[in-house]
């Protein structure tokens, strides 16, 4: 059985590292142990066994998951652990739009754009197909982008 997770609640679009799992009379092992949760909109990675009883996982909560309480699952071979509605997932805020400088226009030379956005933490994604970016589509930005005038 499960007997803790820590932090045991994330809200909506957030993605916490280090999670710490703890069972009891479980076997976890490095490469064969998994981690699920209840809800859809929740996903597991990186997950590092410490030994049969502690492990640390990555929990990456979408921007839609459902809100409440979920239960949470860790799966070595046969052996499946849960511990019921241990996991809760709060009502996100949405980030604050990109600001693009310099602005939207055209230009008769090339130009260095950066982004930022007023939500402090607020992970930037960008395309350059005039498609939307979304959480996992377009490119994660981390530094000013080249834009050439051709």
């Amino acid at each position: 059985m499960i007997t803790a997770i820590s932090p045991a609640a994330g809200t909506q679009g957030q993605v916490l590292t280090g999670v710490q799992i703890t069972g009891q009379n479980t076997h976890f092992a490095a490469g064969t142990s998994g981690v699920s949760f209840g809800n859809s909109g929740i996903t597991a990675s990186s997950i590092s066994v410490s030994d049969s009883t502690h492990l640390t996982v990555t929990v990456t909560i979408s921007a839609s998951a459902s809100l409440g309480t979920s239960n949470v699952t860790v799966t070595t071979g046969a052996e499946a652990a849960t511990a019921a509605n241990a996991f809760t997932v709060a009502s996100g805020t949405a980030a604050a739009a990109p600001t693009f400088t310099p602005p939207g226009g055209t230009y008769t030379t090339a130009q260095t754009v950066t982004l930022s956005s007023s939500t402090a933490g607020a992970a930037i994604r960008y395309t350059t197909d005039g498609s939307t970016p979304t959480e996992t589509l377009g490119t994660l930005y981390t530094a000013p982008i080249s834009v050439s005038n051709s």
